[in-house]
């Protein structure tokens, strides 16, 4: 998605269109205040839909962590096969 700043006119590019894969994005908004309980960061769309539970979701502010992303995206979500 690109769309263009009404007061500057500067065209920005969404997530997408900088390359970012929609399973990396997916987990990294999962896991914004909340986990499963364990030390596990990459979930498939049919994991997330099993495990998630709102008694795990934090109250606590939580921070969008762009690099995390990144790194997400650039070694192939780390080996996993997502099915989305």
């Amino acid at each position: 998605m690109r769309w263009n700043d009404p007061k500057t006119g500067e065209l920005t590019e969404g997530f997408k269109e900088k390359g970012f894969l929609p399973e990396a994005f997916i987990n990294l908004l999962a896991l914004l205040g909340w986990n499963d309980g364990t030390e596990q960061e990459i979930f498939s769309k049919k994991e997330l839909i099993e495990k998630f539970s709102m008694d795990r979701v934090h109250s606590a502010g939580a921070k969008f962590d762009y690099e995390k992303l990144n790194g997400s995206t650039t070694d192939g979500s780390k080996g996993l096969k997502f099915q989305i």
